[in-house]
């Protein structure tokens, strides 16, 4: 998978061991008002099954792998 990465950050495609990374941007109410559709945070299991449509929906996208 490719990586870009800088001194500040690297960007890489999402994968089954960010369920927690994610859940605390997903979790937090404040958050999700900013960057997601203004609905409320997630739960634990909401955040881990749209981490799961994120990483299918990637795997079938060219650019996305």
């Amino acid at each position: 998978m490719p990586t870009l990465a800088t001194a500040r950050i690297a960007l890489r495609p999402l994968a089954a061991g960010d369920g927690d990374d994610l859940h605390g941007m997903d979790g937090d109410e404040r958050a999700m008002r900013t960057i997601g559709s203004g609905l409320p945070g997630r739960s634990c299991e909401q955040s881990a099954q749209a981490r799961e449509r994120r990483i299918a929906f990637a795997a079938h996208r060219e650019g996305s792998r």
